[in-house]
């Protein structure tokens, strides 16, 4: 199933053509405040890529404190110059799913012309998932 998931990544990437390096964004881990019970991992190491299409791909330790594979599309809108504001759909492996399809809110703030801070957004706890607030910084290269 990993393996499917590696290659549905590749080719989504690929579609529309490669992106060119100096469109790349390096995305870190995440910091996580989880909002529902306690016992979750908050700090999720982990590294990832987003291209200028807007897919990104990308591996972390995730809240259950397993590695997570995923792969998310953002659909992004600038408010003003330095905020945008947008949803992450995507699908993510490592929790009580095989793959569990993902959709977050995100707030993204400039803080230079190369990094930026995001902040994700799980409103709710479900029974895959609890509500959480996590930050992650981009580079863009």
């Amino acid at each position: 199933m990993r393996k499917l998931l590696i290659a549905s990544m590749l080719g989504i990437m690929s579609f529309g053509g490669p992106a060119p390096a100096s469109a790349a964004t390096y995305l870190t881990g995440f910091a996580t405040m989880h909002l529902a019970g306690h016992g979750w991992c908050d700090v999720n190491p982990g590294a990832g890529i987003e291209f200028d299409n807007g897919f990104a791909v990308g591996v972390y330790k995730n809240s259950l404190c397993r590695t997570s594979v995923y792969i998310a599309k953002e659909f992004a809108y600038s408010f003003v110059p330095a905020i945008t504001g947008g949803v992450l759909v995507g699908a993510v492996t490592g929790y009580r799913w095989k793959i569990t399809p993902v959709v977050l809110p995100e707030i993204v703030f400039r803080l230079t012309d190369s990094v930026k801070l995001a902040a994700l957004i799980q409103p709710i706890t479900t029974r895959i998932m609890p509500a959480f607030v996590a930050v992650q910084l981009r580079y863009s290269f």
